[in-house]
């Protein structure tokens, strides 16, 4: 004959319903393999307390009840639900679908689920995706800032530059990026920024620039972001210019005209809205399409150092990091900044994903030749020259390099890179 179900005043059942509430309490969300553990635990502890009745169920069939409630509670998460960018400030800013643009003295701020996003002036930020489960924006030029709300646990907000890729989970930061410069600081929280097969962590306080393949860690100033303030802006309006008075002039004969020679038809190059275009899909992963634009581009005209830069920033994207390097090469005989800023990520691509320090080291002092940008990119560049002259053999040499770098640029963000190394040589 089968045992009677226990009647509600019986204590040891109490004991164990009460063991089953909490034992539940933690599936309200997946558990982890030490929750997991523990509910095992306690459904073995049970058997051994439980009335009669309930040790009809072996162990293992209990292990399996509780892993079939798992699987289904895994299954119910909540579902993903998109979220709309409200508009809460908007001044000398236009919006189309996604897309907003901002004039030199403009600035729009978004509330995006519980978040804020913050857009200065002179910037193109689309927001690509945003639902409770992550949120992706795509800065092609200017400057966006966010306050991330960190109590809505893990969900991703990136955002993705012609550069790089800042990652965040809760934080209030700021990103500013154009075609050959990033810059993001941090004001609470941390973030990550993806660059150049490379990734850097930027915490409260901090500012980090990615300027020509190069890294450097600072300290931020510490004003609040503009870009989150509610403030509309103001335009500062010129007084009107007051006419001057008519003097009338003596009538004078003009000239015969002389002829004059006609100056040489300057060089077309790519439109500056095109190579925006290009950098903010290869962003995105297009590179593909974009490189077969860039190829048929370039057919046309050969020199244009921005398209063929384009062309290297995606064939490194890709993986194809000997034919970038080629690519910069052929940029780097061009004239200006980009031409000197092709020369060191070919020397980057080089030391970095190649082990060619030897190449890289040619290349290093050519662009040192040319002039750096600044004292900061001089000093990073210098330190990351030591680094190849070290990966060589040439320990003398590196350490003369880093001496060098801490009497003339001791002052600069590339000083602690240099001390470290110097302790390594």
């Amino acid at each position: 004959m089968s045992e009677q179900l226990p009647q509600t005043n019986d204590p040891s059942w109490d004991r164990f319903a009460e063991d089953l509430k909490s034992a539940r309490a933690p599936l309200a969300k997946p558990p982890s393999p030490n929750e997991v553990a523990r509910l095992l635990q306690r459904a073995e502890a049970a058997e051994n307390e439980a009335p009669a009745w309930t040790r009809l169920v072996p162990v293992g069939a209990a292990a399996v009840v509780i892993a079939g409630v798992i699987g289904f509670l895994a299954l119910r998460s909540e579902p993903e639900v998109p979220w709309t960018a409200k508009s809460v400030v908007a001044s000398g800013a236009s919006t189309t679908g996604n897309v907003t643009e901002t004039t030199a003295e403009g600035r729009a701020l978004f509330s995006v689920g519980d978040d804020t996003v913050g857009v200065g002036p002179g910037t193109r930020l689309e927001i690509a995706s945003a639902s409770t489960k992550a949120t992706r924006v795509v800065l092609t030029k200017g400057s966006v800032a966010a306050h991330v709300d960190p109590a809505r646990g893990k969900r991703n907000f990136d955002v993705e530059t012609p550069l790089g890729r800042v990652h965040v989970v809760g934080t209030i930061f700021r990103v500013k990026a154009n075609d050959d410069e990033l810059t993001v600081e941090v004001q609470k929280g941390t973030v990550e920024v993806t660059h150049d097969a490379q990734t850097s962590r930027v915490t409260v306080g901090q500012r980090l620039v990615v300027k020509a393949g190069v890294a450097t860690l600072g300290a931020r100033d510490e004003a609040a972001f503009d870009e989150l303030s509610e403030k509309p802006v103001v335009a500062v309006v010129p007084p009107a210019p007051v006419p001057e008075p008519v003097v009338e002039q003596p009538v004078v004969e003009e000239p015969e005209p002389v002829a004059v020679k006609e100056e040489p038809t300057k060089k077309k190059s790519v439109p500056a809205s095109k190579l925006a275009d290009w950098r903010t899909r290869a962003a995105r992963g297009e590179c593909g399409l974009v490189m077969t634009e860039v190829k048929k581009f370039l057919a046309q005209l050969p020199d244009d150092v921005p398209a063929r830069m384009t062309l290297a920033d995606c064939q490194r994207r890709t993986g194809d990091k000997s034919g970038a390097v080629d690519t910069y090469l052929k940029a780097s005989a061009g004239k200006g900044a980009d031409a000197n800023r092709a020369t060191l990520m070919a020397a980057s691509v080089l030391q970095d994903d190649l082990s060619q320090p030897e190449r890289a080291i040619k290349l290093l002092d050519k662009y040192l030749s040319r002039g750096a940008e600044s004292r900061d990119l001089e000093a990073s560049v210098m330190v990351r020259k030591a680094r190849a002259l070290q990966a060589t053999g040439k320990k003398e040499q590196a350490r003369a390099v880093v001496e060098l770098v801490l009497k003339k640029f001791g002052d600069t963000s590339a000083a602690p890179q240099a001390l470290r190394l110097r302790d390594s040589l």
